[in-house]
C-alpha cells in the first residue's frame, strides 16, 4: 500500500521559542560551516543550555538549506504511536521527498521502512532530538534503527543529560561524530558578559568574572542571577548578592536533577569528597570511606551530574562550584569528628603527593 500519512503536525516537532537574554554561541557552531558530520551529541546536566544550543543549530542549518526536523523527546513520553509515524508527515512534505514519491511511490510494511527510505533519499537532512533518552524504549529502538540504516549524509543531533542509553549507542558508529560535553557548553567569560548586556545588567568585567567563577559557567545559574539582579538593581544589589539570594532555587534544581537520583552510598561519597577542589580516583579514595571511588564518580557522570573533566589534568575532575557548596552544607550535619577525619586524610594525601600548600589548607 502507498503511504498516505496524516498531515497533522505533532506538537513535539516545533522548536521551543528563543529564551530571554539568549546569546549566540558562535564558538559552538563552527562545525556547521564545515562539511557536516553524521552525528552530533551534546551531553550536559540540567539548565546548561542544551535545548537553546540545539535550537540555534537547528536555525543555522535551516538557513543553509538543510532540511531540519526537530523532536522534543519529553513531549512523547506518553505517546502510544511510533516515532516514525510522527516524523513521516514532516518528511513527506519536503520538495525532495515529493519528487521521490512521484518517481517511485513507496510501498511499505511499516512506517519505519518508509521513514528510512525517505531519509536515504533526501540530500541534506538533519534530525535534532532534544533530550533523546526521554524517548520511550520503543521509540529509542526505532531511532536506533533509523541511525543504523540511514546514509552518512543524514545528520543526527541528540542531546542528553547523561550518557546515552545502550539503545542509542548506534549513533557512535554513524560516520564522523562530534561530541560536546558540559566543559564545552558551559559559558565562557565573553558569553557571561554578553548575557549581562542582553539583560541590561551593566556588569563590570570583574563582576562577570566573579559570576563565572561562582557558577562554573552554568547557564541556568547565570540567567537566574541576572534576572534576580534586574529586579533589585534599584537597590544597588551586586551580582554576588543576587546569586546568594537565589541559591535555594539553584540548590533545588541540583537536588531534583541529580542528587535525588543517586544511590545513598554515592551521595555520601560526594559529600565526603566535596572538601577537595580537584578530584582523582586516588585522592577521593584516600579521603572517603568508600572503596570504589571510580564507580561512584562514573555513576554521577552517567546520570548527568554537575561534574566535568579537567582537560588540563588527565583523569582529574571538578565539581560545579554551586554543587560543591551544597554538598559542603550537607556535610556540616555530620559529627565534628567525621569532618576532622576527612580533612586529616586530605592533608595527608596532599602531603604524600607533594602539594604542601593544599596539605596545609586541610590541616
Amino acid at each position: 500500500m502507498t503511504i498516505r500519512p496524516e498531515t497533522t503536525r505533532h506538537r513535539c516537532l516545533s522548536p521551543p521559542p528563543e529564551s530571554a537574554h539568549h546569546v549566540r554561541r558562535h564558538r559552538l557552531s563552527g562545525w556547521i560551516n564545515s562539511p557536516l558530520p553524521s552525528a552530533v551529541i551534546a551531553t550536559a546536566p540540567a539548565w546548561v543550555g542544551k535545548t537553546t544550543l540545539l535550537r540555534e543549530w537547528h536555525d543555522r542549518l535551516k538557513e543553509l538549506g538543510v532540511t531540519t526536523l526537530w523532536v522534543s523527546a519529553k513531549e512523547l513520553a506518553e505517546e502510544r504511536t511510533s516515532l516514525t509515524e510522527i516524523l513521516l508527515p514532516s518528511l513527506d512534505t519536503t520538495e525532495s521527498t515529493r519528487k521521490l514519491r512521484r518517481k517511485t511511490p513507496i510501498e511499505r510494511n511499516s512506517s519505519l521502512e518508509a521513514c528510512t527510505a525517505l531519509l536515504q533519499n533526501t540530500a541534506r537532512i538533519a534530525l535534532l532530538i532534544d533530550d533523546a533518552p526521554s524517548l520511550p524504549q520503543s521509540m529509542q529502538s526505532e531511532l536506533s534503527a533509523l541511525i543504523r540504516h540511514s546514509s552518512e549524509s543524514c545528520l543526527f543531533v541528540l542531546s542528553s543529560r547523561g550518557d546515552l542509553p545502550a539503545n542509542l549507542s548506534a549513533i557512535w558508529a554513524h560516520g564522523r561524530s562530534l561530541s560536546f560535553t558540559e566543559h564545552d557548553i558551559a559559558l565562557d567569560i565573553d558569553e557571561v558578559d554578553s548575557m549581562a548586556d542582553a539583560a541590561g545588567a551593566g556588569l563590570t568585567r570583574h563582576d562577570c568574572e566573579t559570576l563565572l567563577d561562582k557558577t562554573g559557567g552554568w547557564v541556568g545559574a547565570v540567567k537566574v542571577t541576572l534576572d534576580a539582579n534586574a529586579s533589585s538593581r534599584t537597590n544597588g544589589e551586586r551580582p554576588l548578592e543576587s546569586l546568594r539570594r537565589t541559591q535555594s532555587v539553584l540548590f533545588r534544581v541540583i537536588e531534583d536533577a541529580t542528587l535525588e537520583k543517586l544511590p545513598r552510598a554515592t551521595l555520601k561519597f560526594l559529600e565526603e569528597i566535596s572538601i577537595l577542589e580537584t578530584l582523582t580516583v586516588s585522592s577521593c579514595g584516600a579521603v572517603s570511606d568508600a572503596h570504589d571511588s571510580d564507580t561512584h564518580l562514573q555513576t554521577f557522570k552517567k546520570i548527568g551530574g554537575f561534574i566535568r573533566e579537567d582537560h588540563a589534568k588527565p583523569d582529574t575532575y571538578r565539581l560545579n562550584p554551586l554543587l560543591r557548596e551544597l554538598l559542603n552544607r550537607r556535610l556540616q550535619s555530620r559529627p565534628s569528628a567525621v569532618k576532622n577525619l576527612l580533612h586529616e586524610r586530605a592533608s595527608r594525601w596532599y602531603a604524600d603527593n607533594g602539594s604542601i600548600a593544599d596539605a596545609l589548607d586541610h590541616s
